[in-house]
């Protein structure tokens, strides 16, 4: 017989990650924009600069995409990764 799961332990397990980056509660709204070369109208570059906000346009020619804002806290957790990809191949 398997035990299960009562529900008052659930609760007490999500109060335990209260706070930290495991905590479900902490929404972080983030922003992804791919501008459109072709626009007629296109989006103002001082919308959507958000700490988790991208935005990519045509740079270097008609068909390369590049970043042209990235967010602080994007840009730290890009550094955490690459540091993380670096320590596991050494």
């Amino acid at each position: 017989m398997l035990a299960q799961e009562q529900p008052s332990d659930r609760i007490v397990e999500c109060r335990k990650t209260l706070g930290t980056e495991r905590d479900l509660s902490l929404n972080r709204v983030r922003l992804r924009v791919h501008e459109n070369p072709h626009a007629s109208l296109p989006l103002d570059r001082h919308l959507f600069l958000g700490p988790f906000d991208e935005r990519y346009c045509v740079i270097g020619g008609p068909i390369r995409f590049g970043h042209v804002y990235v967010g602080g806290a994007v840009a730290y957790f890009e550094k955490l990764s690459s540091t993380a990809t670096l320590l596991s191949r050494s």
